[in-house]
């Protein structure tokens, strides 16, 4: 497997597949790879712009639907504020760490970015209003220019159900049954692969599917640093099916 330097991907999976302790492993190598960038905790000041910036679209939303979602403006907020976070702060700082060169070596990986918040939009909302749709579409055609590669961890259902229970971190489903847990991951599966679909219909979107339970994360993360291609313009890419 060969890829670029300089790419921007994004690592998804359902909840236990792995992809905090995949980017924590590749933050933690001597690599150019920079991961873990995610739509949480993003600066107030440039929420706060986001959200003047906002309000046609929530005007718009009870134009067209009659009634205004709170949750979907909160997701419309925080989606606007996370691109130009990204366009101005992640590759700005690409840039920089290379001299300025046009030739960004480093590579990002988000982890919960925008499939991520996307695929949490249409797994959870009840409400599907003709609005949001059209916002939804506008943010796929903008993020099909920035990303280029999805990394896509997953696992058998059990293994994930044991991993979401066992793990300290807290988890809405830690509690739930083994069929509501089970009913969970299948949905954000056939969300993530609707998100992801809809992206690779608008450019060339790389996908690599790695199973946790057959590969261990740091095999996973060495193989991604040592596929890095800085000298070759080909990207050459196989996927690992599940």
């Amino acid at each position: 497997m060969q890829i670029e330097s300089g790419f921007t991907g994004e690592i998804i999976g359902p909840s236990g597949a792995g992809k905090s302790t995949l980017s924590n492993l590749l933050n933690s190598m001597n690599s150019p790879i920079t991961a873990g960038i995610t739509i949480w905790g993003l600066p107030r000041w440039i929420l706060a712009k986001s959200s003047f910036l906002s309000f046609p679209a929530f005007v718009r939303m009870v134009i067209e639907d009659g009634t205004f979602n709170i949750e979907n403006g909160k997701q419309i907020i925080r989606l606007r504020a996370f691109y130009d976070y990204f366009r101005f702060s992640v590759l700005r700082n690409k840039n920089h760490i290379n001299g300025g060169s046009t030739e960004i070596k480093n590579s990002v990986f988000l982890d919960e970015g925008v499939v991520f918040a996307l695929s949490k939009i249409s797994t959870d909302r009840q409400n599907y209003q003709r609005s949001i749709k059209q916002w939804e579409k506008n943010v796929l055609d903008r993020w099909a220019q920035m990303l280029d590669t999805i990394i896509w961890l997953d696992a058998p259902n059990p293994l994930l159900i044991e991993r979401i229970r066992s793990r300290s971190k807290n988890h809405r489903m830690k509690y739930k049954s083994d069929e509501e847990i089970s009913d969970f991951l299948t949905r954000y599966r056939e969300a993530y692969q609707r998100t992801v679909s809809r992206l690779q219909a608008r450019g060339d979107l790389r996908i690599l599917k790695f199973d946790t339970q057959e590969r261990s994360p740091e095999s996973i993360a060495n193989e991604l640093v040592s596929s890095l291609n800085t000298n070759e313009s080909n990207v050459i890419m196989k996927t690992t099916e599940i």
